[in-house]
């Protein structure tokens, strides 16, 4: 398994409104982790819930889980820590399980397209995605703003 810190190469869009959605937020890391074997979507979401809520120096972070053309998923996400170089260190060796892991440098300029990436197929009833630690009146807003799913084409939402 693989683990490279590169600096953000997402490529640019800077009228996506997922992007703005994400830019509106501070993040230390982008990180995208190709599971090497399938998982269930409940699998990958209790990884990524019990990471956050196991994880004192994790302030935020927002997922999403897609399948890749092959069936295996992936994730991308964003987070916000407490302390960006710990955490790094202790990112990798935790990530590092679960499959290929690259963890980018965010970087927090228009510029950026991370939430347009992060939410390309975000319709896909197989994808999965939340947002942890953000306040629940945020949340709301942004799921009416930016996320059109349905309750009944995604259980998780």
């Amino acid at each position: 398994m693989n683990t490279t810190y590169t600096n953000n190469n997402i490529s640019i869009n800077k009228t996506n409104p997922y992007n703005k959605f994400i830019l509106k937020y501070d993040w230390d890391f982008f990180i995208t982790i190709c599971y090497e074997n399938k998982r269930k979507t409940s699998t990958i979401r209790k990884h990524i819930t019990d990471l956050y809520n196991k994880s004192y120096w994790i302030e935020r972070l927002i997922f999403v889980k897609e399948d890749t053309k092959t069936g295996l998923p992936h994730i991308h996400f964003v987070i916000k820590t407490k302390d960006k170089q710990r955490s790094l260190k202790t990112l990798n060796k935790i990530l590092k399980q679960y499959g290929n892991t690259d963890i980018q440098d965010f970087v927090n300029s228009e510029n950026n397209n991370v939430g347009g990436y992060m939410f390309k197929d975000y319709k896909n009833p197989n994808n999965d995605y939340d947002f942890l630690g953000l306040p629940i009146d945020e949340k709301k807003l942004l799921r009416d703003k930016y996320l059109t799913f349905q309750q009944d084409e995604n259980p998780y939402h």
